[in-house]
């Protein structure tokens, strides 16, 4: 009888993409959400204080590795910046704030 559960259950903890966020100072957070499957393959979200979606991209062939200041501190940066003024969002823009 357990090893059916045991089996659902790792069958689907596999399946379920693995997410970090981080809330800005601003009101606004930050979403990266990745697949275990293809790791080098990432959704960057942003929303407001309204938990709304205001730009999301994806990055690829490469990946982001939160725990350092660094991506850190670019993605609070990009957060800002979407947040400040929404013209800035152009596709791409995460790419270059991420190799500053």
């Amino acid at each position: 009888m357990k090893t059916p559960l045991i089996a659902t259950i790792a069958l689907f903890a596999y399946s379920i993409a693995f997410g970090q966020e981080k809330q800005n100072t601003s009101g606004g957070l930050w979403v990266v959400e990745s697949n275990v499957r293809s790791p080098k393959q990432q959704v960057v979200k942003f929303y407001n204080q309204k938990q709304e979606l205001i730009y999301q991209e994806a990055v690829s062939h490469r990946r982001l590795r939160i725990e350092r200041p660094k991506i850190r501190k670019a993605l609070d940066t990009a957060l800002s910046r979407v947040l400040s003024s929404p013209s800035w969002v152009e596709k791409g823009t995460l790419a270059a704030v991420l190799r500053k």
